[in-house]
């Protein structure tokens, strides 16, 4: 019997496992499909819903699949355009005896074997840096870091990064190759240096659309000076950093 035709029954292990066992014909699992109901009729709870029980977010919304893949093409991207300037692909310890690479707090686990505490990692700085003084000219991760801090709709504990380094490169040539990379991933996703993206995340993928915004990747991008950024959104000058007595006062 092929997979194709059969529908896959969840039910409950001995261990309280989430299974599947083929069941019945796929006649029968489409006429089951068409009592599946959409999370639009429960508005008062259908947002906590879909991000806990994404299985079902993903049988009652066809909107969300298409989330899914557009991710996988960003991040196939990401490395597609580093690889393509000759960076190399690298994987850094994921726990390590001490946690470094950014100020954030750390998630502590106990390895039985060392006897000791080790640290979920927050950044892979430290070891690409390790890479780029040990010879490797241009170096690039993309996987998991953990960061045991708040939790809100632009910060997760656990969430992917990309982090590259690049020997004999300035600020410049890193402005550069983040206005490249960046617009040229918009246009080949979604065809388009414009996108328009939901104001509200939680409905994204629902029949009902929330309200859009666009965004504009189109380059070149506007740079800014930081400092006379600062002093202008701030409305106040800023000390001058040559001048220790400007700094003290």
């Amino acid at each position: 019997m092929m997979l194709r035709n059969v529908w896959l029954r969840h039910g409950a292990s001995a261990r309280r496992l989430l299974s599947t066992a083929p069941t019945v014909s796929v006649a029968e699992a489409m006429e089951r499909f068409h009592d599946v109901p959409k999370f639009t009729q429960y508005p008062h709870f259908f947002p906590e819903i879909r991000f806990r029980k994404k299985y079902l977010d993903l049988l009652t919304n066809p909107g969300v699949r298409p989330i899914f893949e557009t991710r996988a093409k960003v991040v196939r991207g990401i490395r597609r355009y580093l690889e393509d300037r000759n960076f190399i692909e690298v994987e850094t310890p994921m726990l390590f005896s001490a946690a470094g690479g950014a100020a954030a707090q750390p998630f502590v686990t106990n390895s039985r074997a060392l006897g000791k505490d080790l640290y979920l990692r927050i950044a892979p700085e430290l070891f690409l840096k390790q890479l780029i003084i040990g010879g490797f000219d241009r170096v690039f991760e993309i996987g998991k870091v953990f960061r045991n801090e708040g939790i809100d709709a632009t910060h997760n504990p656990e969430f992917t990064i990309c982090e590259f380094y690049q020997a004999y490169a300035d600020y410049n040539t890193l402005m550069d190759t983040a206005e490249e990379m960046i617009s040229g991933i918009a246009k080949d996703v979604t065809g388009s240096y414009k996108i328009q993206y939901p104001m509200d995340e939680s409905s994204e993928g629902l029949e009902d659309e929330p309200a859009m915004v666009e965004i504009d990747f189109t380059p070149p991008f506007k740079r800014l000076p930081i400092l006379e950024t600062l002093e202008e959104c701030l409305g106040e000058e800023l000390p001058d950093v040559n001048s220790p007595g400007r700094i003290r006062t």
